[in-house]
């Protein structure tokens, strides 16, 4: 029998290049090597908007990434039967990624079916609030101090009464499942503390398991005559990049050069403009760019509480001297407890030390001389905070019952998704 761990998403992880989807990715692969298989559950959002009043809902479904096809919602434990007696699986327990998307009722009667340890992974903190990002409520003030909704903080936004009573569902659920719960695995120490903003109850669970590792040390050039500061990745209102073009004309006149790291094509007057896309393996990584060419302080002005920011720490090995605010979460805390940067109160701030450049250059020679920046960052391969220590549950299937996929379902879905049986 083949030990085997279920992953529970939002998205169709072989398909998006998203943050949740590469955690996936890399996490179900590194099980693999381990010789623990995965099978992988998703709603098919699109679908299910439309189809909800019927009383169907529809999942999609992989194993070790080859696709299974599409199937019932509410036949997800005689399914899991099914491809145990397929596959000869044995059960370990349940990785919560994501619950956008999903049932709550149908995936919250399947976990105390199985009866399997569950860890939840942070990744975000929709399970808070789902409306933290929309630009026409409060989110541009929300994301940038997390806490739950309530009357009080939601007053005026016009999405409140929908963030309540999805945020009272979602506790509901914590709690109805809390018994299977063995940890909440966050990949900082910054968005641990903000998640447990809205479920407060789970601290004692609380694991921090970082995305990368760092090793080596790297030793930068000193700056050249006209500084070089960089815009490093999405283009985005909430990545700060409204702050950057302000910035940007602020320094207009002053001694630096202007650069844009990413795969965005718009036009940038006045910036020299590098591609960097992850997902190009022809590519030239972040790191190795900014170091080329010798980028001496990055822009990262993110306008919510990052979870975990890459861009961040690949700057960081690159020797780039980060600049950004106190609400950006992970930067803001990596930045002050590393000292390779400044955090600031405000944009203002920011601009008036730019402005003084010789100051900055001292500031620069100073973080260089007494801080050790890493060579290599790498990602974290341990699993230990991952993997169910306890004894192999065995499931009390029916192996009479018989799951069809949804076949027209699938063969759309695989057609218009480019998802093929891998």
């Amino acid at each position: 029998m083949n030990d085997c761990v279920i992953f529970v998403s939002h998205s169709n992880y072989r398909i998006k290049g998203a943050g949740v989807e590469k955690y996936i990715g890399e996490i179900t692969k590194l099980f693999q090597k381990k010789g623990i298989q995965s099978i992988h559950f998703f709603p098919i959002i699109e679908v299910n908007k439309r189809i909800r009043r019927f009383g169907r809902e529809y999942v999609g479904v992989h194993y070790n990434g080859k696709f299974e096809g599409i199937y019932r919602e509410d036949t997800l434990a005689d399914l899991l039967g099914q491809l145990s007696r397929k596959y000869g699986l044995n059960y370990l327990g349940v990785h919560i990624n994501h619950l956008h998307g999903w049932n709550m009722d149908h995936l919250e009667a399947l976990l105390l079916r199985l009866q399997l340890p569950v860890k939840i992974i942070v990744h975000d903190f929709e399970m808070i609030c789902a409306y933290m990002f929309k630009e026409d409520g409060r989110g541009a003030s929300c994301r940038k101090n997390i806490g739950k909704p309530c009357a009080e903080r939601c007053m005026g936004c016009r999405y409140a009464a929908t963030a309540l009573q999805q945020f009272q569902k979602n506790q509901g659920f914590l709690a109805h499942i809390e018994p299977l719960i063995e940890s909440i695995i966050a990949p900082s120490k910054v968005a641990g503390v903000n998640w447990l903003k809205g479920f407060e109850n789970y601290r004692d669970k609380l694991t921090i398991r970082e995305h990368l590792l760092q090793s080596g040390k790297y030793v930068k050039a000193e700056p050249d005559e006209r500084m070089k500061i960089a815009y490093i990745g999405s283009i985005a209102a909430h990545k700060g990049y409204n702050e950057w073009l302000r910035l940007r004309q602020s320094l207009e006149e002053q001694n630096y050069e202007f650069y844009y790291f990413g795969k965005n094509k718009q036009a940038m007057p006045g910036v020299q403009k590098v591609f960097v896309d992850f997902q190009v393996s022809a590519s030239k990584g972040m790191t190795e760019q900014l170091r080329e060419y010798g980028i001496d302080l990055a822009f990262m002005w993110s306008m919510c509480q990052e979870t975990y920011c890459y861009t961040a720490y690949e700057a960081l090995a690159a020797d780039c001297y980060l600049l950004t605010n106190d609400y950006s979460g992970n930067i803001a805390d990596m930045v002050e407890s590393v000292g390779c940067g400044k955090v600031c109160t405000s944009l203002e701030e920011c601009m008036a030390f730019l402005k003084d450049s010789d100051n900055v250059r001292k500031e620069l020679a100073k973080y260089r001389n007494t801080k050790t920046v890493p060579a290599i960052i790498t990602p974290n391969i341990s699993l230990d905070e991952l993997i169910f220590h306890g004894d192999v549950v065995h499931l009390p299937f029916d192996a009479s019952r018989r799951v069809k996929r949804f076949r027209l379902l699938s063969a759309v879905y695989s057609l218009v998704r480019g998802e093929t049986d891998r």
